[in-house]
């Protein structure tokens, strides 16, 4: 089964539904303030991979989250385009579009998107995939 796009089905997140006629969006909003994104160049905001809320009322979310890394090449070997180190991008400035990004380190933390803070719970390590929470 081919599945087919018509531009006039889509629809505007600004386009109120039958059920909340009042409502006129967006119906989408930034979950974090960071710029967090999943089109494949560094990701200024890191990544994520999983939440989960906790529902205690406090409206915190356990997540699987890796900060910024990009890979660089190696000082020690500048002529070897295998060795690579990452780094991590230092500010949200230094995520060069043109940079390439590492592999993410995924770890788990406690966001609060009340204070839009985030604190570690386990620290992701090479060679360790935390994928779920």
């Amino acid at each position: 089964m081919r599945l087919r796009h018509r531009h006039e089905d889509l629809r505007r997140d600004t386009q109120p539904i039958s059920t909340f006629p009042g409502m006129t969006g967006p119906a989408q909003t930034a979950a974090t303030p960071n710029d967090v994104r999943t089109d494949g160049p560094p990701s200024k905001g890191g990544r994520f991979s999983s939440a989960f809320p906790l529902w205690d009322g406090t409206g915190r979310v356990l997540v699987s989250w890796a900060i910024c890394r990009l890979q660089e090449q190696d000082p020690a070997f500048p002529n070897d385009p295998t060795k690579l180190i990452f780094v991590r991008a230092r500010t949200p400035s230094s995520a060069d579009p043109a940079a390439e990004a590492a592999p993410p380190l995924y770890g788990v933390w406690m966001y609060d998107p009340a204070t839009q803070t985030q604190l570690p719970i386990v620290i992701g390590q090479e060679g360790v995939l935390i994928g779920d929470v």
